[in-house]
């Protein structure tokens, strides 16, 4: 998770991919330095779904969303010296069943 705020002082929180899998890329000590307090970044993505949302997908969801989380779509510093752009077989879905 990364918390940004915008010129205008509205407050996001940045739902990104886990830990590991920058690392298994090979990019974590560069998203790191990417996201460090202060930079300027810019992302894109797509709000995540509101509660009555969520619970129409899974009625039992109990917990509480912030609809200022946004789910990345791609990162990148406004210095371009950083960018995070998922290739299109970054997320393999497994629908084998097990």
């Amino acid at each position: 998770m990364i918390t940004l705020r915008t010129d205008d002082g509205t407050g996001y929180i940045v739902d990104w991919i886990n830990m590991t899998r920058l690392t298994n890329a090979g990019i974590m000590g560069a998203a790191k330095q990417a996201v460090a307090s202060g930079a300027r970044v810019m992302v894109t993505g797509i709000r995540i779904r509101s509660v009555a949302e969520r619970r129409q997908l899974a009625p039992k969801f109990k917990g509480d969303v912030d609809p200022n989380t946004v789910e990345a779509r791609s990162i990148r510093r406004v210095d371009d010296s950083f960018s995070w752009p998922p290739s299109p077989g970054a997320y393999t879905l497994n629908c084998d069943g097990k």
